[in-house]
């Protein structure tokens, strides 16, 4: 597990406007454990507290975003649902979570049993802070790469050491 999903894992991460157009991802201790830049494909990259690609996204005709990890290739996609969120599919269009806004300015992050994993709260503009339930967002991880191991061919193994969560923010 990368360091950017193990401090996902274990606290609340601070979204924050950068300088180049994305964000920053700042932990409770006010370390910077990843940033994002808009890149060419109208979506951001995303890296890690080592400067080093983790994934990147890119608008879809859905009116979401498809996720891509560091090798290019593709780990599922978003479009608006009826609650006014995103719902996230992973790569064989199975439903893995969905998200609808709540009255602190940000959103509720749900998985399949409507189970809620993570919130996030507004300051006003774009930052923002997501409050993880490291109990419910590990058991949505681990149901995920259950999920993807079982229905891509190959060694699973392989697989799950390589199935990161789509970007929330």
């Amino acid at each position: 597990m990368s360091d950017f999903l193990h401090h996902m894992f274990s606290q609340n991460l601070h979204v924050q406007p950068n300088a180049m157009g994305g964000h920053d991802f700042v932990n409770s201790q006010f370390q910077t454990v990843g940033h994002s830049e808009p890149n060419v494909f109208g979506g951001e990259t995303f890296y890690n507290n080592n400067n080093q690609t983790i994934g990147y996204t890119q608008p879809n005709v859905l009116g979401g975003n498809d996720h891509f990890n560091a090798s290019h290739e593709k780990m599922g996609h978003t479009q608006p649902n009826v609650f006014g969120g995103d719902t996230t599919y992973d790569t064989n269009f199975q439903t893995v979570s969905h998200s609808q806004p709540n009255m602190f300015g940000g959103h509720n992050y749900y998985d399949t049993n409507f189970q809620e994993f993570a919130h996030s709260t507004s300051a006003g503009g774009e930052t923002k802070t997501i409050h993880f339930h490291p109990q419910e967002l590990q058991q949505l991880h681990t149901d995920w790469q259950k999920q993807v191991t079982q229905l891509v061919p190959g060694d699973p193994l392989r697989h799950a050491s390589q199935i990161h969560f789509p970007p929330l923010v």
